[in-house]
């Protein structure tokens, strides 16, 4: 379960949608934000889809419904690559989309702050963005604030692939054998 966490929900999720982002302006913007051109409609949506998720992952935080407010934050990236493969930015005009999801990943940053905050900080330097992550308002999240002409810094992967040998070296190393188990439950 937690592999398939790590491999599944983190690494083809969140951490595809911020590394392809980032990737693809650095490699074909020379790591420049570029200028949106007019917003369209699925633009306009993808604004407005932001502005409510940010909202909803707040209040469950307020909630302490974590599990759920993270289901919220992943769905706001899940939106994020629904977006980006929609708009196909690799042979169609892309300055309005790779602007509007540089910013994107910037709320996923602020968004993801409170359950893992060693990652969005990560983000937020890949952005090259001042400050730290947590010094960040919420709602600053709904914002679009990097601005056209905005240069990213370097782009490394958040997460590593988690393969099957490596939780059974963990296991073996951090957890009981079955024998030191029946033993503890004899005691």
């Amino acid at each position: 379960d937690f592999k398939d966490r790590v491999n599944n929900e983190l690494i083809a999720n969140l951490g595809n949608f911020v590394h392809r982002t980032l990737t693809f302006i650095k490699t074909k913007n020379d790591g420049v934000v570029p200028k949106p051109k007019k917003l369209e409609t699925e633009d306009e949506a993808l604004l407005q889809f932001i502005t409510n998720q940010v909202d909803l992952v707040g209040e469950t935080i307020d909630k302490f419904q974590m599990m759920n407010g993270l289901s919220r934050a992943m769905t706001l990236a899940q939106e994020g690559n629904k977006y980006f493969q929609g708009k196909e930015p690799w042979k169609n005009e892309n300055d309005t989309t790779l602007y509007l999801c540089a910013n994107l990943v910037r709320s996923l940053a602020i968004v993801f702050e409170p359950f893992l905050p060693q990652t969005s900080q990560k983000i937020w330097d890949m952005l090259a963005l001042e400050g730290s992550v947590h010094e960040q308002k919420w709602d600053d999240a709904k914002k679009q604030e990097i601005q056209p002409g905005h240069k990213i810094s370097e782009v490394q992967a958040l997460f590593q692939k988690i393969e099957d040998d490596q939780i059974h070296d963990f296991a073996k190393k951090h957890l009981p054998t079955e024998k030191e188990e029946q033993e503890n439950r004899q005691e």
